[in-house]
């Protein structure tokens, strides 16, 4: 299931198991290469993970310009509120890593 596997790859940086520069490299490179398959799956979370692929352009981990990018904690919070929304819409369950 593809879905999951994205899902794997978020529960690896909320649970601080993944550098959040690299997740915010990677995860646009993995929405890249699995959206099609994702949203045969369930269009809505295709669509969920297309917009926090884009979220990830605006992370910035230093405290400079904060008008046009945000800081770690509010794109862990943005992290947190899609999988949490795909996890309701695909009836997917949290799994430890």
């Amino acid at each position: 299931m593809h879905i999951t596997k994205i899902l794997k790859l978020m529960e690896k940086f909320l649970w601080k198991n993944y550098d959040p520069t690299e997740f915010s490299f990677d995860f646009p490179d993995e929405i890249s290469a699995e959206y099609k398959s994702v949203k045969k799956e369930n269009p809505e979370a295709a669509e969920l993970f297309n917009e926090l692929s884009y979220d990830c352009a605006f992370f910035n981990i230093d405290e400079v310009d904060r008008k046009y990018t945000f800081g770690i904690d509010d794109f862990r919070q943005k992290v947190q509120a899609t999988y949490d929304e795909v996890l309701q819409l695909t009836g997917a369950q949290k799994e430890a890593i």
